[in-house]
C-alpha cells in the first residue's frame, strides 16, 4: 500500500484489494505465486482488518467487502478401479442387508448416481410393470423395422423385373404374382425365405399390438389421449410410458426437450440460430409422434393449418416435426390436466397457458 501512496488504513479503496490479491495469484519478483487456497486465507485476513477498522472508527468505508477470495479449482471424484468394484460386488453373504448394500453399489457404480439420489429414492416409484410395457412396445417397433427391411428387399426385386405394385404388392393378387416371377435358385430362395419372414414378422406384431391394445383397455390416462386425432394405441400408450408421471416436467417445453423435438442453438451476442433437432430423449416416442402428426394434420383444423402453412415455406419435412412438437405438448395438457380431446377443444388454444395446475373457466 505504501507504494501505492496508502500511508493511512482509511485511503485503502477497493481496486487496491483486488490488486493485491492479483499479485499474490500472480506473484512478483521477491515472491511466487500463491495458490487459491493460500491467497483465499490472505485475503480472509485482509476482510477481517478493514472490517476492525470500521468498527473502531479508523476507516469509513469497508474496500474488502465486494472482493471475494479466489474459488479454488473443482476436482473430479476418482472412479474406483473396475476390479474393486468387482470385489465388492463378489462379497459373500445373502442376509437382506448384503443384498441391499450390493443392489446399492450396482446402482451408484453403474448409473453415476450420487449418495443423496440413491438414499431419497422410494420403493413404491419403482414401477417395473411399465419398464417390462416399454420393451415390448420397443420390441414390436423393431419388428416393424425388421418387417419393412424385408419388405423393401421383396419390392427391389419385383422392380427388377418389371412388376410395379407398391403397396398392392402385398394382397394376395400382388403375392401371387410375385411368386410366379422365374427366378434362378439363389433370388428364389431369397424371395422365398424374405416372404416367409414378413408373414412370421406380421404374426409377431399382431399379437403385440393385442397386447397393447388389452393394455391401454385398463389405463385412462391413455383412453383419453386416444381420443385425439391420429393417436392411436401404440401412440398413447408409448407416450404416457416414456412420459411417466407428467409432474415432473414444469412445462411444456421441458417436454419437447425431452423428447428431442426441439432445435439446436448456437447463439452469441444477441445474434440467435436455430439448426436441426438435438435427438435427444427416447427416439421411439419422438419416431411415434412424427408418425402420428401426419395423420393428426388431416383431421384436426389447427394442426392442418400449420402443416400447410410450414410445408409451403420449409418443406414436408419439417412441417412433420413441427406439428409433432404441437401434439406432444397437447399430448401433455391432456395427461397434465386429465382431459380428453374435446374438453382440450372447448378450452380453446388457451389450454397451455397455465402451467402447474390444471385450468377451468370462470
Amino acid at each position: 500500500m505504501a507504494s501505492a501512496g496508502r500511508t493511512e488504513i482509511g485511503e485503502v479503496r477497493t481496486p487496491d484489494v483486488a490488486e493485491y490479491l492479483a499479485v499474490l495469484r500472480e506473484g512478483d519478483d521477491d515472491h511466487p505465486p500463491l495458490a487459491a487456497s493460500s491467497a483465499g486465507r490472505a485475503v480472509v485476513a485482509v476482510r477481517g482488518l478493514h472490517s476492525f477498522a470500521v468498527a473502531a472508527g479508523l476507516a469509513e468505508a469497508d474496500p474488502a467487502r465486494t472482493v471475494r477470495p479466489p474459488a479454488p479449482p473443482r476436482r473430479l471424484p476418482r472412479a474406483i478401479p473396475i476390479p474393486d468394484v468387482e470385489r465388492l460386488l463378489q462379497v459373500p453373504g445373502d442376509e437382506p442387508a448384503q443384498r441391499r448394500d450390493r443392489a446399492l453399489l450396482e446402482l451408484l457404480y453403474g448409473t453415476g448416481a450420487r449418495i443423496s439420489e440413491a438414499v431419497g429414492l422410494d420403493v413404491d416409484d419403482l414401477d417395473l410393470d411399465a419398464g417390462d410395457l416399454r420393451a415390448l412396445v420397443e420390441h414390436r417397433h423393431q419388428l416393424v423395422e425388421l418387417r419393412t427391411r424385408a419388405k423393401n428387399g421383396l419390392q427391389a426385386m419385383a422392380l427388377g423385373y418389371g412388376l410395379r405394385r407398391r403397396g398392392r404388392l402385398w394382397s394376395a393378387a400382388g403375392q401371387e404374382e410375385l411368386e410366379k416371377i422365374p427366378l434362378r435358385e439363389g433370388m428364389a430362395r431369397r424371395r422365398k425365405d424374405l416372404l416367409q419372414l414378413v408373414r412370421q414378422l406380421t404374426a409377431w406384431i399382431k399379437e403385440l399390438d393385442q397386447r397393447i391394445e388389452e393394455e391401454v383397455a385398463r389405463r385412462e390416462d391413455a383412453q383419453r389421449l386416444m381420443t385425439h386425432p391420429g393417436v392411436g394405441p401404440l401412440t398413447a400408450l408409448g407416450t404416457v410410458l416414456v412420459l411417466g408421471p407428467v409432474e415432473r416436467f414444469p412445462d411444456a417445453k421441458h417436454v419437447t426437450s425431452y423428447v428431442g423435438l426441439i432445435p439446436r442453438e448456437d447463439s452469441s451476442a444477441g445474434r440467435q440460430h436455430f439448426g436441426r433437432l438435438t435427438k435427444q430423449g427416447n427416439s421411439l416416442l419422438r419416431f411415434l409422434l412424427v408418425e402420428a402428426a401426419q395423420v393428426a394434420s388431416r383431421y384436426d383444423d389447427a394442426l392442418g393449418r400449420v402443416y400447410r402453412r410450414l410445408a409451403f415455406r420449409k418443406g414436408a419435412a419439417s412441417a412433420k416435426v413441427a406439428v409433432a412438437r404441437k401434439l406432444a405438448i397437447r399430448l401433455y395438457i391432456m395427461l397434465r390436466d386429465g382431459i380428453n380431446y374435446q374438453e382440450f377443444c372447448r378450452r380453446g388454444s388457451h389450454a397451455g397457458m397455465l402451467v402447474n395446475k390444471p385450468m377451468f373457466w370462470e
